[in-house]
């Protein structure tokens, strides 16, 4: 699974269907990426993988105190809602 999110978002606590959570952080582009495509300043992105069969319900944004930034749930397979600017 995969996303990008804003600056503000420190991590990403993805829960499943099992009652299962996995905490990612989301990471700031590289600088040779950042000079050359001027649209990533502002985005952080994550990158992560689970077991086969297992399926991610939603996913909490968290600042870098912990706070709840926003919940994003999943409609069919992506990810709706504010995705944390």
């Amino acid at each position: 699974m995969g996303g990008v999110v804003g600056l503000r978002v420190h991590n990403v606590v993805l829960s499943f269907t099992g009652g299962r959570t996995l905490v990612v952080g989301p990471k700031t582009p590289r600088d040779s990426l950042l000079r050359r495509f001027v649209w990533l300043h502002g985005l952080r992105y994550f990158l992560c993988f689970f077991p086969a069969g297992e399926h991610v319900e939603t996913a909490k944004l968290l600042d870098a105190k912990g706070k709840i930034i926003s919940t994003v749930h999943n409609q069919e397979g992506e990810f709706v809602g504010f995705m944390g600017a």
